[in-house]
Formats: structure tokens, sequence, C-alpha cells
């Protein structure tokens, strides 16, 4: 596998897991009511605790895609 590769695929990635992100983002402002409610019944917690739990879930979804996509996407758009 050659860099040119390599950083098609991470490129891609990227654009895969930014979508998801802001999918699950969009998606969670109108419906977080209902979400965690349910999911509140269903596991015993409060609201207010599923809805940090998400929201501390996204953070570190964008975390992780910030270190193991991105920043190596742009080292070998630097190397290239």
């Amino acid at each position: 596998m050659d860099i040119d590769t390599l950083t098609t695929f991470l490129g891609w990635c990227s654009v895969i897991n930014i979508g998801c992100l802001i999918l699950a983002f969009v998606l969670w402002v109108p419906l977080k009511n209902s979400v965690s409610r349910f999911g509140a019944s269903l596991f015993g917690g409060t609201e207010e605790d599923l809805k940090l739990i998400f929201l501390n879930k996204l953070m570190l979804y964008r975390l992780l895609l910030f270190f193991f996509n991105i920043v190596p996407y742009v080292a070998l758009k630097l190397m290239k």
C-alpha cells in the first residue's frame, strides 16, 4: 500500500465519520427527550444522566475521529 492509497482511504474515512457525527447530532436535537425517556425506562437511569452520557459519547467520538482519522490524513498530506 502506498502513501496515496492510504491518504485517500483516511480522507474517505474522515468524510464518512464526520457525516455520521453530524447525523447523530442532527437527530439528537429534536429527539433527545423521547430517546432519553425511552432509555431511562429501559436501563433504569434518569433522563438527564442519559442525555449527559450521550453527549459525552459524542465528544469522545469526535476526539477519536480527530486523532485517528484527521491527524494521520494531514500528516500524510504533508509528507506528500
